[in-house]
């Protein structure tokens, strides 16, 4: 059985190489002629060996041959077009162009060229230069029906709507009707609003295909995007449940019901799809994932996912796409703690999986497990040491435990190693937060000036600055300025007014200082222990000691342990009615 395995793939590699060559044949014989028989001899020997290691998939050591041959015959269009496909297939396609342009140049005639470039143009989205190209080879091969075809939706893509239906015309005129170009011109109809037009088009389709239970669902999505509900629902009946099986049918089917808030019927649908062994997994992988691409079709799945990835995620639950698709979904969801047990499942068994170890950092720590964050940024930098993003993390573990030094350390190291203007925006205005509460004010002032060069409208950064300026006492007018820009953005903004009345406090305009902090405690700073304890030193500094003492009392309910010396020290002076 294994000899005859080897014999055949002989078998099938001397037909392609046949094949090749006499696909090719053009090509050799388009190259100008080599006037040196030596030369010749060298050049076709050079082509010869550079395609077979084309075909056995040996890239490096064809580019190298094709570029010898073009050291020996410059005008080689083969070799500028093998090289446009090899460079193309790596990634380089701006090189792969040239080379492209250059046979086409050389060959004007050789359709295998041309068809190669304008590919090449649009995969590069130069939609009017692949136009032009395809031009040249209709003028050439007038019934070309594919490349017609090609040119119509090109010229849909470009919103060209009239020449997109002149194509189908000369390819209907050539080949007669076809469900193929009667889809075309319905969908292209309706992108111009004739909507009756189109929907005849699609009718047409159907009866060329014998009504093909796939038109039968364009005709359903027609009536859906158009608002025809009933009608919609009419031909989704002819479908579904009769092709339960098919995955286009069951994913357009539960948009439906959604859009209809049928959300019963909708889960209905989906969850006997993900347990429907003859429906293929990668069709229901694929779905899923689009969901998580495409926001639109988020937000409309949205109220069911959590309840339809949960059952994939069980059916699947040894597949690493399944468990890494659910873990995308839950977090999107905001579900932090399922994303996080089926990340750390996917980190155990692949210690490489670089984004796992990032998404699973980002939800421990909006779930403020800042030890799990701590163990997991560690292990992180342990595997990726040139990462800057768990270095961010494992300093924001470190603030939270009130390790500053270590915070520091982890944080100095990773802003070395960001590139993102963003990210190290994160880390200069962590690092000033960190000095700041190291005493190191100058550090502090520096990273905070840095960061606000990146950004200077950002509020977060501003507010923080400003606010530690004015604990220090120091250049209140510019942390005023600052403040009130924060103030200008969110105005009912509870932290930001804080920040702003006290600093109003330390320049001793108590009275305005007193109006924003209590405008802070009314816009949800009742259960903040800072901004209670600001407004009960505020209020005895008015003498107004018992209502001072109703403050100071809530503000020791919420406060923390480093707090309560402060507020018991203010409370003795406002039962005894003395300033502070």
């Amino acid at each position: 059985m294994k000899a005859l395995k080897i014999r055949v793939r002989a078998y099938c590699f001397v037909h392609l190489f046949i094949f090749f060559f006499s696909a090719n044949a053009q090509m050799l014989v388009t190259d100008i002629e080599i006037d040196n028989q030596k030369n010749k001899h060298e050049y076709l020997y050079a082509l010869g060996e550079a395609t077979k290691l084309f075909l056995l998939g040996s890239y490096p050591q064809a580019v190298n041959l094709y570029k010898e041959c073009l050291k020996i015959n410059p005008s080689s269009s083969a070799s500028h077009f093998q090289l446009a496909k090899i460079l193309l297939q790596a990634g380089e396609v701006i090189s792969a162009t040239e080379h492209a342009k250059k046979a086409c140049t050389i060959s004007p005639e050789n359709n295998w060229y041309l068809q190669e470039l304008a590919q090449i143009y649009q995969i590069r989205q130069e939609l009017d230069s692949a136009i032009i190209v395809y031009e040249d080879i209709i003028r050439q091969d007038p019934e070309n029906a594919s490349i017609a075809f090609i040119m119509a939706s090109l010229f849909e893509r470009l919103g060209k709507y009239n020449n997109a239906l002149s194509y189908l015309d000369r390819i209907e005129k050539s080949r007669g009707l076809s469900k193929e170009t009667a889809i075309a011109r319905s969908r292209i109809l309706e992108d111009m609003g004739l909507y009756s037009a189109a929907l005849s088009q699609l009718q047409i389709a159907l009866k060329l295909s014998e009504n093909e239970y796939s038109i039968i669902g364009m005709i359903a999505e027609f009536y859906r995007n158009n608002g025809s509900t009933d009608s919609a629902r009419y031909y989704y009946a002819k479908i579904y449940p009769a092709f339960r099986n098919d995955p286009v049918v069951v994913f357009s089917y539960s948009e439906f019901l959604l859009e209809q808030k049928q959300i019963d019927s909708a889960i209905e649908v989906m969850i006997t799809a993900i347990r429907n062994d003859t429906l293929d997994q990668m069709a229901k992988t694929g779905y899923l994932y689009k969901v998580i691409q495409e926001e639109k079709l988020f937000r409309l799945n949205k109220q069911i996912l959590d309840t339809v990835v949960s059952c994939y995620y069980r059916k699947y639950s040894n597949d690493g796409r399944a468990t890494a698709i659910f873990a995308d979904i839950e977090l999107r969801l905001g579900n932090y703690r399922k994303s996080s047990e089926a990340l750390k499942r996917i980190i155990f068994y692949d210690k490489r999986n670089y984004p796992a170890y990032e998404q699973l950092l980002f939800c421990e720590n909006s779930l403020g497990n800042h030890d799990s964050v701590a163990v997991y940024s560690r292990e992180a930098i342990l595997n990726f040491p040139n990462m800057p993003v768990p270095y961010l993390f494992s300093g924001s573990a470190g603030y939270q435990r009130k390790e500053f030094n270590e915070a520091i350390s982890d944080l100095e190291k990773g802003l070395i190693l960001s590139k993102n203007e963003k990210l190290t925006l994160e880390f200069y205005s962590l690092l000033a937060e960190c000095y700041a509460r190291i005493e190191a004010f100058e550090r502090s002032d520096d990273f905070f000036k840095k960061a606000l060069s990146i950004d200077q409208k950002n509020s977060g950064v501003a507010n923080n600055f400003a606010y530690y300026l004015a604990l220090r006492k120091k250049d209140l007018e510019y942390a005023r300025k600052l403040s009130r820009e924060t103030l200008e953005k969110e105005p009912m903004n509870s932290t930001y007014l804080d920040t702003y009345g006290w600093i109003l406090y330390n320049m001793n305009k108590i009275k305005r200082a007193k109006k924003y902090i209590q405008m802070a405690v009314q816009s949800g700073g009742e259960k903040n222990s800072e901004i209670l304890l600001h407004y009960g030193e505020i209020l005895i500094r008015l003498e107004r000691y018992k209502e001072s003492q109703i403050f100071l009392r809530k503000a020791l309910i919420f406060a923390e342990s480093e707090e309560e010396g402060k507020i018991n020290e203010l409370l003795k002076q406002a039962e005894v009615g003395r300033k502070p």
